[in-house]
């Protein structure tokens, strides 16, 4: 399952298209809430099939709040998330939101995609513009560092499973010495996957390479393509626009087995002890999201069309079997998905290497759904 700008961060929500307590549906449904962060970009095709959005507001329930608060149509509690571009590995936050398994818990879910770094969403979070953050968790690592208190509550994808794409002319890890890489930002999963795969591959990262902070996996696909740099990581269905035009996957990152707290479900703990209903209700979803991803094919390429509709049924199926093997039914985060990241950023920043992970991380909100059967 990122050239330089700056973004600008905006919420905003979406009336809600239906309530109520039906089963999920079979097909796509409008989502409960659906809208589209850019930073002064069109829309993607993702915020387009969701809908107008009204003004932004700031999430019901904020970090800060001392409660959820539920929404006025249908009682539905409001949850804002935000999560970094387009990407096949958002799949289960999309068929919970499309299926109406957030709607059927309770929730009423704003989730927003971003174009801006992980760092900044975290920051959102921190900000109480959020209650949700899907992101990197080793950005919420650094920001426990320098003081905040923020807890994760799931890792979707405990691997790493980027394609390390580079020109036709570098045929071996050697030849990437004195090449710049894009990364999103130069604390985020991609930079830190790249770190730990250029050390594999036998390349010096601080020596050898140089890396350009680009922003997400559209904006690092520009980047290479423009020739800016000259290798980045990618997965479908931007490695397969790169290998198209004439681009390879010098790596692949998948054999490599190398631990990752990428896609993970960061919240301020604050909210988490205020609201731990309404987060439940969350992961719930999440869970049961997840299960139907792994069992109905059929669907879950169905949503993959909405949020991907200009793509071929070819690269739909690519899509889905490249997530499928790396997002477990019950998505437990673990301490040691983090080590690997940890002890890179501190040997930047020392600090991180002070926070204690065992304390940031809660398994009982999957437990309790894994107790409950809800990944069957």
């Amino acid at each position: 399952m990122k050239p330089t700008y700056v973004a600008l961060l905006c919420l905003a929500s979406l009336a809600l298209a239906a309530c109520g307590s039906a089963a999920p549906a079979s097909t796509p449904a409008p989502s409960a809430s659906a809208a589209s962060v850019q930073a002064a970009a069109p829309a993607s095709a993702a915020a387009k099939s969701a809908g107008s959005a009204s003004a932004a507001a700031k999430p019901e329930g904020g970090a800060s709040a001392s409660a959820a608060k539920p929404a006025a149509s249908g009682q539905l509690t409001r949850v804002t998330i935000s999560n970094i571009g387009v990407s096949g590995g958002i799949q289960p936050l999309w068929i919970a939101l499309d299926g109406g398994y957030f709607r059927n818990n309770g929730l009423d879910v704003t989730s927003l995609s971003s174009t801006t770094s992980s760092s900044a969403t975290v920051s959102a979070l921190m900000a109480g513009q959020l209650n949700v953050a899907w992101t990197d968790g080793t950005n919420a690592v650094n920001a426990n560092a320098s003081g905040a208190d923020l807890v994760v509550l799931a890792t979707i994808h405990p691997a790493y499973s980027y394609l390390l794409e580079v020109p036709a002319d570098i045929k071996t890890p050697d030849q990437l010495k004195g090449k710049k890489l894009a990364v999103s930002n130069l604390t985020g999963t991609d930079s830190i996957a790249s770190r730990l795969a250029l050390t594999r591959l036998g390349v010096d990262w601080q020596k050898d390479v140089t890396f350009v902070a680009t922003g997400d996996n559209a904006s690092r696909t520009a980047a290479l393509l423009s020739g800016a740099v000259q290798g980045t990581l990618q997965e479908p269905p931007g490695s397969l626009k790169l290998e198209a035009q004439g681009f390879h996957a010098l790596a692949d990152l998948t054999p490599m087995n190398l631990p990752s707290a990428n896609a993970s479900l960061i919240l301020d703990r604050g909210y988490v002890n205020a609201n731990r209903a309404t987060v439940q209700k969350f992961m719930d979803s999440l869970v049961q999201a997840i299960a139907r991803n792994r069992n109905d094919r059929a669907f879950s390429l169905s949503i993959l069309k909405k949020y991907f509709p200009d793509e071929t049924d070819s690269v739909l199926n690519t899509i889905y079997d490249y997530y499928r093997p790396d997002t477990p039914s019950l998505p437990f985060p673990k301490v040691e998905l983090f080590k690997p990241g940890v002890d890179e950023l501190s040997k930047a920043n020392p600090k991180v290497a002070e926070v204690d992970l065992s304390k940031m991380i809660d398994t009982s909100f999957i437990q309790s759904a894994a107790d409950r059967k809800l990944d069957q």
